[in-house]
């Protein structure tokens, strides 16, 4: 059975998928469990479980974490069948959101100096109105019509930005995040490792680091990593009883399709919402690539 484990809904900002969406297209790819891993949010995470009750695909409550590790962006996915929890969610909304909101701001100075009728003011009130989750700024640019979709952040919002102030290590520490996890049985993945620019591409000496930090496991099977990228990781997982998991990594039509890097693991009857330690209960068979 295939398996995608990263997937993102419109709760991530950046992504056009809706939930019914989502599992609509998941059938149609012959996918037996997804995982919602919305970026610093679980707002999803209820509708969808209802969903997946009628759908006949599993779904893998999760959320993918912003954090930081040597100076840059590390994203740990967590997964949990209770993600939606309070501790995650204080974590989310307070720690993660407080360091998002305090980078923002003198992101938001500088594009006001260009002309950019945003201010710190309109991205409060698009967090309070939508959500701590995604990005508020984009948001926010949106609602004022400085931007017609999210991606034209990066083309149209981010060469404007001095390069002098982008900082990659704005978020809470990983070793923290993992904590947050383990103190609510939730497990903690590395998401695309090897996937260079301001997330790094990791040594193997610094994936033997965030091991002693007590990660969980390490996603293997991700668009951008290549075939080798793929096997090094997997065999490092291996070598040291490490959770593999591989996802699409996708955010909606025009973006990687569902089911892209999945994995494949033993068929068996599935509940509607499962625990991702209980998915994986069975190693995968392997990690796949359609491209």
């Amino acid at each position: 059975m295939k398996v995608d484990l990263q997937i993102h809904t419109v709760a991530s900002s950046d992504s056009t998928l809706t939930i019914p969406g989502l599992f609509e297209g998941a059938t149609a790819a012959g996918l037996a469990a997804v995982a919602i891993t919305d970026h610093d949010t679980v707002d999803a995470i209820a509708a969808a479980a209802q969903a997946a009750a009628s759908s006949g695909v599993c779904l893998v409550p999760g959320v993918e974490v912003s954090t930081s590790f040597h100076q840059y962006m590390a994203h740990a996915l967590v997964y949990s069948d209770t993600i939606d929890s309070l501790p995650i969610r204080e974590f989310l909304d307070v720690e993660v959101y407080q360091a998002k909101r305090q980078y923002t701001s003198t992101v938001i100075e500088a594009l006001a100096s260009t002309g950019v009728p945003i201010s710190l003011q309109a991205y409060d009130q698009e967090a309070e109105r939508s959500g701590k989750g995604g990005s508020p700024l984009e948001r926010a640019l949106l609602r004022a019509g400085v931007i017609a979709t999210a991606r034209d952040f990066d083309s149209k919002i981010a060469p404007l930005i001095p390069p002098a102030i982008v900082r990659y290590n704005w978020a809470p520490p990983l070793e923290r995040c993992i904590a947050v996890a383990h103190e609510c049985g939730a497990v903690a993945i590395l998401a695309h490792c090897q996937k260079g620019g301001p997330y790094g591409e990791l040594s193997e000496s610094e994936l033997d680091e965030i091991r002693r930090l007590d990660i969980d496991g390490l996603e293997a099977a991700h668009p951008d990593h290549s075939p080798s990228q793929q096997r090094f990781l997997e065999d490092y997982a291996q070598r040291h009883g490490l959770l593999i998991t591989g996802g699409s990594d996708c955010h909606g039509p025009g973006t990687n399709p569902l089911g892209m890097a999945s994995l494949e693991i033993p068929n068996r009857p599935l509940p509607p919402v499962i625990h991702l330690r209980n998915l994986l209960d069975n190693p995968p068979i392997s990690g796949t690539k359609d491209n």
